[in-house]
């Protein structure tokens, strides 16, 4: 057979025009996943024109996901309901993938947002901030599982995941005052905007009480919890039960645990005329030993 050659491309210009290795086009050959039109004596490839758009499919169908394999067999039964069979399945993982950079994205601008607002000038002020409505997951802490952080952080991981609520995320706490005792009742967990719809508890918009921590999370902590305390009872102000952490710096900006950098916050309202009731605030904690929490 006498090729003509202003018919065929060879296997570096076909390369070329596709913007793949010749190797690549070598391997589909091994492979039988996409075949030159023709060989000559000699083993050299040559390919057509036409197979410049089935080659284009094939290229679209390794960007979708599909494996080398799950396209050979799409080609060799190749009809309408078949491709959109492979469409379907392909745009369901490319929405959900969508979805999921959505998720990390929101994460992203959250730290920002918290990392760009730090400043060490706020260590142990306290200031009475508006705070706007939040959504949250939380797992109930039992009586007996105080003690067992192993156990605690498992389960609220377990009650996220089951809440199709996956990583990155924070992880929070709720604290009651109990006489002088404060104990962590929950681990919470800020839902971002694109899992609001997953939440189990809602942190109403309003007033909060709040003292900047900088120290670390230590058992200099319960510092900060009784300087806030001390504040309440100067000022003449009634708080719920409930305090909450949040963290600002941790371990994506600060290279050990004593150097975490958070935030407690308690909903209050001032015996007045101008009086303001809030709901529970949730935020962001490592749990501590209940011992580490006495005061007096």
């Amino acid at each position: 057979m006498v090729l003509d050659n202003k018919r065929y491309f060879t296997t570096g210009d076909f390369a070329k025009l596709c913007q793949v290795t010749k190797h690549t086009l070598f391997y589909y050959d091994e492979i039988k996943v996409f075949c030159p039109e023709y060989i000559d004596e000699k083993g050299y490839r040559f390919y057509s024109p036409n197979q410049i758009e089935i080659f284009e499919v094939i290229h679209i169908l390794v960007k979708l996901g599909l494996s080398l394999k799950e396209i050979k067999v799409y080609l060799e039964n190749k009809n309408p309901e078949n491709l959109v069979k492979v469409l379907e399945t392909q745009k369901e993982e490319i929405d959900s993938k969508i979805r999921n950079l959505k998720e990390i994205k929101d994460f992203i601008d959250y730290k920002l947002t918290l990392t760009k607002e730090f400043s060490n000038e706020l260590d142990g002020k306290i200031f009475i901030e508006e705070k706007k409505m939040e959504k949250l997951i939380v797992t109930k802490i039992l009586e007996s599982e105080q003690n067992d952080m192993i156990l605690i952080i498992s389960k609220h991981i377990k009650n996220c995941l089951e809440n199709n609520v996956s990583k990155p995320y924070s992880m929070d706490a709720i604290l009651s005052k109990d006489n002088d005792t404060l104990k962590y009742k929950f681990l919470s967990t800020k839902l971002l905007k694109s899992k609001q719809k997953n939440s189990n508890f809602v942190k109403e918009e309003g007033k909060y009480l709040s003292i900047y921590h900088f120290r670390g999370l230590n058992k200099s902590l319960k510092e900060s919890y009784k300087t806030l305390l001390n504040y309440i009872e100067t000022n003449n102000l009634k708080v719920d039960d409930s305090f909450y952490e949040e963290i600002i710096l941790d371990e994506l900006s600060v290279k050990n645990y004593d150097e975490y950098k958070g935030e407690a916050w308690s909903s209050f309202y001032k015996l007045s005329v101008d009086e303001v009731q809030e709901n529970f605030i949730e935020a962001f904690s490592f749990l501590m030993k209940e011992e580490d929490l006495k005061w007096y």
